[in-house]
């Protein structure tokens, strides 16, 4: 609940091309990218969470492809 995607689709103007699914029902709001630049550009809080989610995403999928590749990771990096 309260989750978001296509960050990157938000804060890049370049088309990206994604596909998510929702499990159940869902409301959902489509932002363009200029609005969330303008947001972020007066709400420290909304960048922060969105970068530190974006770093917990990318150490996630890091983590993963660690697995994946058999090689285990000491510090996230």
């Amino acid at each position: 609940e309260g989750d978001y995607v296509g960050e990157l689709a938000a804060l890049e103007p370049e088309c990206r091309s994604a596909t998510a699914s929702a499990l159940s029902d869902a409301t959902l709001l489509a932002i363009h990218h200029a609005t969330v630049c303008d947001v972020l550009l007066v709400n420290n809080d909304a960048l922060r969470k969105i970068v530190t989610n974006l770093g917990t995403r990318l150490r996630s999928s890091n983590e993963v492809v660690g697995r994946l590749s058999g090689k285990a990771s000491t510090n996230g990096d």
